[in-house]
């Protein structure tokens, strides 16, 4: 028994296109994890972070970078801004962060910390969102 498969042209292109577009839906969901679940890890450690003066925990802030198909999420502390002890924001982040403290042991590493206990909302957010993409 033989058989023959034939696939018209316009078939071929109508498929293809519909391809690119989803293709252009999932890098749109796989952005909007990225930048939900920074913002998300940004809130947690914000609540973390230690406060003398107020300037660290005021100097976080996050930004979206990467490539269409590599999406990446930054979140960051210090600036030029004078806080504790007259030092700028940008090298007193870096001590605290490493500085273990009796008075306020989750300060330790707050960032951080934060960071490696997200990886569940991160799961959960990019199932959401690429679920919901390839629906459309």
């Amino acid at each position: 028994m033989k058989m023959e498969l034939v696939v018209d042209s316009r078939s071929v292109h109508r498929m293809i296109t519909r391809l690119r577009k989803k293709q252009g839906v999932v890098r749109g969901a796989a952005r909007q994890t990225v930048d939900n679940t920074t913002e998300h890890v940004f809130q947690l450690a914000q609540e973390l972070a230690p406060v003398m003066t107020g300037a660290l925990k005021d100097s976080g802030k996050t930004a979206s970078t990467g490539h269409v198909d590599n999406p990446k999420g930054l979140i960051g502390y210090g600036d030029d801004t004078i806080g504790h002890e007259g030092r700028p924001t940008s090298a007193y982040a870096i001590s605290r962060h490493e500085m273990q403290s009796k008075l306020n042991p989750e300060a330790y590493k707050w960032l951080e910390r934060t960071l490696l206990a997200s990886d569940e909302a991160f799961r959960e957010e990019a199932l959401r969102l690429l679920g919901q993409a390839l629906q459309r």
